[in-house]
């Protein structure tokens, strides 16, 4: 009676109340022959009496009896209404009894990203360059049988919306600072995940704790299979044309913006490991490292008044990133704990870019490999995953983001300052660096610039400390920076692997060798 009342003609309309569950079927039509894409499953919520569709998965897992049955009641309904030709859209409930009651039918391609990502991630067709194909007159492709998992699109509306661990999302956009406690009916954001199919039973995988990584994927982090990878995204995304970088740096990243046809200038460090020499235009951008992360207060100081900057904490796992816009921030997993690969890029807003995703199971032998036989028995297969993973930019793997996720952060933070205190302690009197990192500031390694060069000693009484960087011995840079620290300066290891008994080891070898 209410709704006659405000109709002009007096009429209404009443729908069936239907309790099951919601889905649609994505189908294609191509003169008269229709194909079945798939199907969604949609669910929803209720809030202020009206449904707001909360998610949705494809393809959805339909039940036997309907699923056989669903692609001859698609081709009644398209023919009943007429629809020969493009894409369409049959959306269904299934109650429970099995029975179907289609609810709506759209002639176009679902949106809320299922025909335009969750259709391709998962099966592989391009749902919507079949769309085109067709009103281009052309016939659209054969819809693949095939799955490769399957693909969620979730829905913001307040912060119970958003996942604690976002690592699997590929896609995704929300600003976390406005989202509400409460839902109030705006769409805040969304995220897509792609997932295998789950398996019961069978082969058992590696049983991980499941944590908070330090960094997480959001709008904010992406996780990439390594440094190098981060680096090559950030001088993609922020337009570089020409780059300020230090002559003290690894070949792979000093070759890097050559690569991607990039003018490079480079600039000296001094004693304090600090720049020299570096005087940017306004639009070019500079590289800072965070050497030994000794240089943070510098760095701080520097991006308040340049706009385009890209902070190297590989060395530095444990600092704050510098959230402003123009500056990114790139860190190291594999140089700080025992994974295959693996590093992140922060900045205060990321272009996305299409990545596949790393597979690393195989890279992960070598970590067995040392465990079971030494570090030194499995350094040559540590050295191939290095060239491998340098190859090419990807997602960061499933395994390096569980095991990252695995890691308790505070506890790794404390053994490496306490390692680090007791080699200072020990060692401290000795020549170090002019400016020497903090324990607080958790670095790499604990960096030590005697008079001679013990390094072969050390090593040959087990104590691998590494070479930064041979090609500096190579070039004529007599009597700079950095020739001196690719001469003599020795990275002790300061490992959450490592004891305090271990540390007392490496301190009375070097007093010994050094006396």
């Amino acid at each position: 009676n209410n709704a006659r009342e405000v109709s002009f003609e007096r009429r209404a309309i009443v729908e069936e109340l239907v309790d099951g569950r919601a889905y649609s079927c994505e189908c294609i039509s191509w003169c008269g022959r229709h194909s079945v894409v798939g199907y969604t499953r949609r669910s929803s919520m209720l809030l202020d009496s009206s449904v707001y569709e909360t998610s949705h998965v494809f393809p959805a897992n339909l039940p036997l009896s309907v699923e056989r049955i669903m692609p001859a009641i698609a081709s009644l309904v398209l023919d009943s209404l007429g629809i020969d030709t493009g894409a369409s859209s049959i959306e269904f409930f299934v109650d429970a009894e099995r029975h179907v009651i289609v609810n709506e039918v759209s002639p176009t391609m679902s949106g809320d990203f299922i025909g335009t990502d969750l259709v391709p991630m998962t099966c592989g067709y391009d749902y919507l360059g079949a769309v085109i194909d067709i009103a281009n007159g052309i016939a659209p492709q054969t819809v693949p049988t095939e799955r490769d998992g399957c693909a969620r699109v979730s829905f913001v509306y307040s912060a119970a919306d958003i996942p604690a661990d976002r690592a699997d999302c590929v896609v995704y956009d929300v600003d976390t600072d406005s989202v509400p406690t409460v839902p109030d009916g705006t769409r805040y954001g969304y995220y897509i995940e792609k997932q295998r199919y789950r398996e019961f039973g069978g082969a058992p995988s590696l049983e991980l704790a499941r944590g908070k990584a330090l960094y997480r994927a959001s709008d904010r982090v992406l996780p990439l299979n390594c440094e190098l990878s981060a680096f090559r995204y950030a001088l993609a995304v922020s337009g570089t044309k020409r780059l300020w970088m230090p002559h003290y740096l690894s070949p792979r990243w000093s070759r890097l913006p050559s690569e991607l046809r990039i003018e490079t200038v480079c600039y000296g460090i001094g004693e304090d490991l600090l720049p020299i020499g570096l005087s940017p235009e306004k639009d070019d951008t500079v590289l800072l490292v965070n050497y030994h992360a000794a240089c943070g207060e510098y760095i701080k100081r520097y991006t308040e008044g340049h706009g385009r900057v890209i902070i190297d904490n590989s060395m530095a796992f444990f600092a704050e990133p510098i959230m402003r816009e123009g500056v990114y921030n790139i860190y190291s997993c594999r140089k700080f704990f025992s994974v295959a690969d693996g590093g992140y890029l922060v900045a205060e807003r990321i272009e996305r870019l299409p990545l596949e995703r790393d597979v690393s199971y195989r890279r992960a032998g070598a970590l067995l490999h040392a465990l079971e036989l030494g570090e030194s028995s499995a350094y040559k297969d540590a050295q191939t995953n290095e060239q491998e993973i340098a190859g090419r930019m990807l997602r960061m793997s499933e395994l390096t983001e569980r095991m990252m996720a695995s890691f308790d952060n505070d506890a790794v933070k404390r053994r490496r300052r306490e390692n680090f205190e007791l080699l200072e302690a020990r060692l401290g009197g000795y020549q170090t660096l002019a400016c020497p990192p903090r324990a607080e500031d958790y670095p790499q390694f604990f960096p030590l610039l005697p008079d001679c060069n013990i390094r072969s000693e050390l090593v040959a009484r087990r104590i691998f400390v590494p070479l930064m960087w041979r090609r500096m011995l190579e070039e004529h840079l007599d009597g700079t920076t950095e020739r001196a620290l690719a001469e003599r300066l020795l990275l002790l290891p300061i490992d959450q692997r490592y004891s305090t008994d271990d540390m007392e080891y490496i301190a009375d070898t070097v007093e010994m060798l050094l006396s």
